[in-house]
């Protein structure tokens, strides 16, 4: 049976959670929300490099989203290894984002930017993997893993020749 003194600590707990991983992504599509809602957006003179920077803001801002899910599914051990779900969330926000674009005058939603939204998540997902697979102190012994393999493969390649 827990205290009242217990019961306090266990919401404490779930609340410092709930902060620190799932506030950064309500904040970050809080920020979508409103650069989606402004119905002129500063631009660049030369077309092409105006739509190139546009572009690049939808890969980053959802390459972040789907990061900062990820992370947050992760620490409750929802989806530590596959990313399927928070790139699948990332997906829907952009669907949710250019439907909110339709309303906003001087705007219009694409599927277009859905793809390229969806290629920054797959992207910021796939650098998070890498980033989280290379961090100090984890996988130290890597290298030597990889050498010993490539040493083990040798042999056996060897062993085969010699049975030939």
């Amino acid at each position: 049976m827990m205290g009242i003194s217990d019961k306090r600590l266990w919401v404490s707990r779930i609340a410092g959670r709930f902060i620190h991983y799932w506030l950064p992504v309500i904040a970050w599509m809080a920020l979508i929300f409103i650069v989606s809602d402004q119905p002129q957006l500063p631009h660049y003179p030369t077309g092409m490099i105006d739509l190139l920077l546009k572009k690049l803001g939808h890969l980053t801002e959802y390459a972040v989203l789907a990061v900062l899910v990820q992370r947050a599914l992760a620490q409750g051990g929802a989806c530590s290894t596959v990313p399927v779900l928070p790139c699948l969330l990332s997906i829907v926000y952009a669907l949710s984002d250019e439907y909110h674009q339709l309303f906003v005058p001087g705007r219009n939603g694409n599927l277009w930017d859905v793809g390229v939204d969806t290629l920054g998540a797959v992207t910021g997902l796939a650098l998070y993997a890498r980033c989280r697979l290379w961090r100090p102190g984890r996988n130290q012994d890597l290298p030597e893993k990889l050498v010993l393999m490539h040493v083990n493969l040798t042999a056996l390649d060897e062993l085969e020749d010699s049975q030939e």
